[in-house]
């Protein structure tokens, strides 16, 4: 819990130069944050695996009806208690479209599908002209706050309070675990939702993160579990809201295959690929081809520009935040900022495999010892950690659903501490 409660404060710290700390009257030097946030971040899955490996490999433990509807509740609630300062924050970011183009993004791509038109081509109402490059379930829930007329960053908030009651399921799913114990576990996402809503106010206001943070956390919970509807389920909602995860998908489909019949790999797959189908390749890909390149390229211009800076003298205004080596790479690598962010993106995707390929290589030492869905569960983690902090443009937002697969992982060492001593 001390790593989780480290990693939240190294996320959320500010720029001495630029902004008041959040802590105490000494400012925090940033250009050591990165290393400081990804170090407390490798220890956290050190101390995963070591744990795990140390309980040794063990059956999933089904929960009582009675404990589902316990652990459900108690994990909601500490979700709902939050919404007296949430609704505040809302309150005191009423545009957010005059601090960001996420929100707008959001909202025109809902607004013009249910218009019949095709969500994707460029906002017109900023000067940049923005290109929409969010997958369909980031926008397709805004139908219940639309519907309910209240502001659409509330859908966000709805959907974490049931991912956060899945994962109350499976830390009061033990009866023998201590009661503080799984109270502790049960609070860690609420930990790190409430460190946003008090020293990462901006970031939460003007983002629609926090409902890919309630996406992460089924897949995490569900990984935890040992469930595979539910991994699936979390699958298909990760990666048709934000394509992250993709690089994480074929060490799972890889263990999946060679641990289960071949039936469960090929229905978990083709429900994957339905689901692409029905809800993006047909509606949108197959009528307008383009629109996935030319999202990338709009992202990719957008890092670019990062990379030159704003304003004179130019900031490049995520390197300030401290959470990626983004500033040591591009002082590292040479020739035009075009370049360099094509190295830095060669260098982040080399790691994804570096990383595919150490899991795959640990499976082997460890298939005895450890779950392949614990195992899973982990490199979910490091590919999301290495992912944005190798990155050439990470904001901060973008950790809150690594916030909520770490606070699964640490809920899952809080309860598998006792059986391993």
């Amino acid at each position: 819990m001390v790593l989780f409660i480290m990693q939240i404060f190294f996320v959320l710290q500010q720029n001495a130069e630029l902004s008041e700390p959040i802590y105490g009257n000494r400012p925090i030097v940033t250009t050591k944050g990165p290393y400081f946030l990804f170090i407390t971040s490798i220890l956290l899955a050190a101390t995963y695996f070591w744990l795990l490996l140390k309980q040794g490999k063990k059956n999933f433990e089904q929960a009582t009806t009675v404990n589902k509807v316990i652990g459900f509740a108690l994990g909601a609630a500490t979700i709902l208690i939050t919404f007296g300062v949430i609704r505040k924050l809302f309150w005191d970011f009423p545009n957010p479209e005059n601090i960001s183009d996420v929100v707008p993004q959001i909202d025109v791509l809902y607004d013009r599908f249910v218009k019949g038109e095709m969500p994707y081509y460029p906002l017109e109402q900023f000067g940049w002209h923005p290109f929409p490059v969010y997958m369909p379930l980031h926008w397709l829930p805004l139908a219940v706050p639309k519907t309910l007329g209240i502001d659409i960053r509330w859908i966000g908030a709805f959907l974490l309070v049931l991912a956060v009651g899945y994962y109350g399921i499976l830390v009061w799913r033990d009866k023998t675990t201590a009661i503080y114990s799984r109270v502790l576990a049960l609070i860690l996402p609420f930990i790190a939702l409430q460190g946003y809503l008090q020293f990462g106010r901006l970031d939460l206001a003007v983002s629609f993160e926090i409902i890919v943070g309630a996406y992460y956390l089924l897949l995490a919970v569900g990984l935890a579990t040992g469930s595979l509807p539910m991994t699936i389920a979390g699958i298909i909602v990760c990666m048709l809201s934000r394509y992250t995860m993709v690089f994480w998908v074929p060490l799972f489909a890889i263990l999946l295959w060679l641990n289960q019949p071949r039936k469960y790999s090929f229905i978990a797959w083709g429900s994957v690929i339905a689901a692409f189908l029905i809800f993006y390749i047909i509606p949108f890909l197959i009528k307008e081809p383009s629109i996935l390149t030319n999202g990338v390229a709009y992202h990719n211009g957008c890092a670019v520009a990062e990379w030159v800076g704003y304003g004179e003298p130019p900031v490049s205004w995520t390197f300030t935040n401290g959470i990626s080596f983004a500033p040591e790479l591009r002082n590292a690598f040479s020739g035009d900022m075009e370049h360099r962010v094509f190295l830095c993106r060669a260098l982040q995707a080399g790691m994804m495999l570096g990383l595919l390929g150490l899991g795959l290589l640990l499976y082997r030492i460890w298939k005895d010892r450890i779950s392949y869905y614990d195992l899973s569960l982990g490199f979910l983690y490091l590919v999301l950690l290495c992912f944005f902090m190798f990155g050439p443009l990470t904001y901060k937002y973008y950790f809150f659903p690594l916030l909520m697969v770490s606070a699964t992982m640490c809920g899952k060492m809080m309860l598998s501490k006792r059986n391993a001593d």
